[in-house]
């Protein structure tokens, strides 16, 4: 990605500021990946109790980062030729896997889909900063991450057995948690991806910024565009200067697992 995403990260005392008067959105969401503490944020808005686990932040703040997110994760999506990408991050203060919902961009065919089955949930609108909890997928990726102290990218085939202790289960037989939104959406195959960033001191495992695909690669060209799908995610991946670093620098209070 040649052009660079402009920072919308703002200082402590400017998010204070906006959390004010008629500032304050009716929505309360939770704290997830924005800095504030939650002590700190109900403290600045008149009326409120410190203390509590959730805070008030102004609808207009959140919709610039979930604006902002989906930008960067189309030119993914354009450079991949991916019909889902998707990003989760770790909760901000949190070195256990607490993973946030922050991004979420599809295929005009996988929109298609949903409108067809009448699904009115739109992920990419209705689930920013969404705590969700760590499934496999997520927690695997974290610590592959940790383990080889650097990114790594792995491998979801949905049609390949989900249990070693029962070779013959299927997608049908897999539990509520295990019927994620990718394979709802007909797509049987990701590239998972584990994100580590060197944010301040310390490397972290910040999350994981995953592809889906109609189904695992067969044949020469379906395999090379997987290839240069691999390519892209390293080139992002690899450099502390690539735009999604510096994108998630900017604009997330990053946490996640340390990496020692």
């Amino acid at each position: 990605m040649k052009k660079k995403v402009k920072s919308t990260r703002v200082s402590r005392r400017e998010f204070l500021k906006r959390l004010g008067g008629s500032a304050v959105s009716t929505a309360v969401i939770s704290a997830g990946v924005f800095s504030l503490t939650a002590h700190e944020a109900y403290a600045a808005a008149p009326g409120s109790a410190p203390g509590k686990s959730m805070i008030p932040v102004p609808q207009s703040f959140v919709n610039e980062k979930k604006d902002s997110c989906a930008k960067i994760l189309r030119e993914i999506q354009k450079r991949t030729g991916a019909d889902i990408v998707n990003m989760r991050l770790n909760e901000t203060g949190k070195t256990d896997h607490a993973p946030v919902f922050v991004g979420w961009v599809e295929s005009e065919a996988v929109r298609n889909l949903r409108k067809q089955r009448k699904e009115t949930e739109d992920p990419e609108n209705s689930r920013f900063n969404d705590s969700i909890r760590p499934v496999k997928e997520y927690t695997d990726t974290l610590n592959a991450a940790a383990k080889a102290k650097k990114y790594v990218i792995l491998e979801r085939d949905w049609c390949a057995p989900i249990s070693q202790k029962d070779p013959t289960a299927t997608l049908s037989q897999k539990s509520a948690q295990q019927k994620a939104l990718v394979p709802r959406a007909g797509l049987m195959y990701q590239k998972l991806s584990g994100i580590v960033i060197n944010d301040g001191k310390v490397p972290r495992c910040v999350g994981t910024l995953n592809l889906a695909f109609a189904r695992k690669p067969i044949g020469d060209k379906e395999k090379q565009a997987m290839k240069k799908a691999e390519q892209v995610l390293s080139g992002l991946l690899q450099s502390s200067n690539s735009d999604l670093t510096q994108f998630l620098q900017d604009n997330f209070e990053l946490g996640g697992p340390i990496i020692s």
